[in-house]
């Protein structure tokens, strides 16, 4: 044996160790690989392996040791995998959590504009619709934000439940044709 291979083999002090680890860091490696599908956690594991190894190297049956830490190893992985699978779901909660909140407050933050844009709209309606035609006004305001009916605003204004409808087609009508596009904006 040269020099070399001496320093090689002999790279703890304990040849026991020294010796195991020599025939066993590729099996430990390639089962942690086998396992985890990741390098970098698959020379993890193999380091705190052999790293409990040598503290417990008096205690671990020679003859064993390989069941052992092939055994160890394959745990370790299992553990990892498992460890690794509940973050990711604890993750995916989080985030999902972090989306509902987020929707639920744009929708709430996109629901009072639209209520704010839609108050706007409303007090310019009603305003134009004064402008355009008082009797309009009456009925539209009697009915729809006075809560009256058809037939109380008409004994109101002295006339039959035919002329009411008339009068809110054409409200409509007007409406429609000058502030319908606001509207579908607001609401789209």
């Amino acid at each position: 044996m040269n020099e070399m291979e001496s320093v090689e083999m002999e790279f703890t002090g304990n040849m026991k160790f020294d010796s195991i680890y020599g025939r066993n860091k590729n099996k430990v490696f390639r089962t942690a690989l086998y396992y985890t599908r990741r390098t970098e956690i698959a020379e993890e594991i193999t380091q705190e392996i052999f790293m409990e190894l040598y503290v417990k190297i008096q205690e671990i049956d020679q003859i064993k040791v390989e069941n052992w830490l092939l055994t160890v190893t394959k745990n370790r992985a299992l553990n990892w995998i498992h460890k690794s699978n509940a973050e990711m779901r604890r993750i995916e909660y989080l985030q999902d959590m972090e989306d509902l909140l987020t929707d639920s407050v744009e929708h709430n933050m996109i629901e009072q504009e639209r209520r704010k844009d839609f108050g706007v709209l409303s007090k310019e309606i009603f305003r134009e619709l004064h402008k355009e035609n008082e009797r309009w006004y009456e009925v539209v305001s009697g009915i729809y934000c006075l809560g009256k009916t058809s037939t109380e605003i008409a004994d109101e204004l002295q006339v039959s439940r035919d002329v009411i409808y008339a009068i809110i087609y054409r409200a409509r009508q007007w409406i429609k044709r000058n502030y319908g596009e606001q509207y579908e904006k607001i609401f789209e």
